[in-house]
């Protein structure tokens, strides 16, 4: 279980930029892999336009594609999600555009919250807010299988992950409920309303499709933060639910 907010700046040409953020973000957990081996050669030839994917415990695979081919500056690059539930977009890497072989200071910033059942990781550009980042994506473990949901910025805030439309392999869209709506003592944490899983429902119906222990119903706090209740640390996804980190 952890936590973690990183900023990966580093003053070098682009590809080892790359490199260092693909270590930082793969290193935070073993579930968040990238399958790419031929990063290095493809910055070999300028013709090309160089490309990575990060895929997300097996559920959710996301490429990174640089803005163009390597014969021009580039200021960003932009990210597809494997089932295409948002538009590409750019991730900025500064606030001027560069060549690949020039020394500057490139920039991307990443939050990590993972615990056995949960995991999201939020990336954002160089001068994101992370509170409210570019990009968040967030896996739950099911008994069988896992169910995805994702968040973009739009419109000045980030939605939080965790109140999205989840789906298994099988499509079917799934949403959370919220059991203690409602402020009770939201600065005493000792005597916050607690109960010790979350339920998700078939959206737009009542119909019950699973349980996790993963999250936890609370009520309402201040999303975001991090609070020790009985000697553990959770993380509150959004007002009502928390996940332990």
């Amino acid at each position: 279980m952890s936590y973690f907010r990183k900023t990966i700046a580093v003053r070098s040409e682009e590809l080892a930029f790359l490199q260092a953020f693909i270590h930082g973000v793969t290193a935070s957990d073993s579930r968040i892999v990238c399958p790419t081996d031929d990063l290095a050669e493809q910055f070999e030839d300028t013709s090309n336009t160089p490309h990575f994917t990060l895929v997300i415990d097996g559920t959710v695979s996301l490429q990174f594609t640089r803005s163009s081919d390597l014969t021009n500056r580039l200021d960003y690059y932009t990210i597809e999600e494997s089932r295409h539930r948002f538009t590409a977009f750019g991730l900025w890497i500064g606030s001027g555009a560069v060549h690949y072989d020039e020394t500057y200071v490139r920039t991307w910033k990443c939050s990590v919250m993972s615990s056995e059942k949960v995991l999201r990781i939020d990336f954002g550009s160089y001068h994101t807010d992370m509170t409210n980042p570019d990009l968040s994506v967030m896996v739950i473990k099911g008994e069988n299988e896992s169910a995805s949901a994702v968040s973009v910025y739009s419109s000045g805030v980030t939605p939080p992950a965790v109140a999205g439309t989840f789906y298994f392999s099988d499509q079917v869209p799934l949403k959370k409920v919220d059991r203690l709506p409602y402020v009770y003592q939201p600065h005493q944490a000792a005597e916050m309303e607690l109960i010790k899983n979350k339920v998700f429902v078939v959206q737009d119906t009542a119909n019950r499709a699973f349980a996790t222990d993963g999250l936890y119903d609370i009520t309402a706090v201040t999303p975001n933060t991090v609070l020790n209740i009985g000697g553990r640390s959770y993380y509150s996804l959004d007002a009502h639910t928390l996940m332990e980190v």
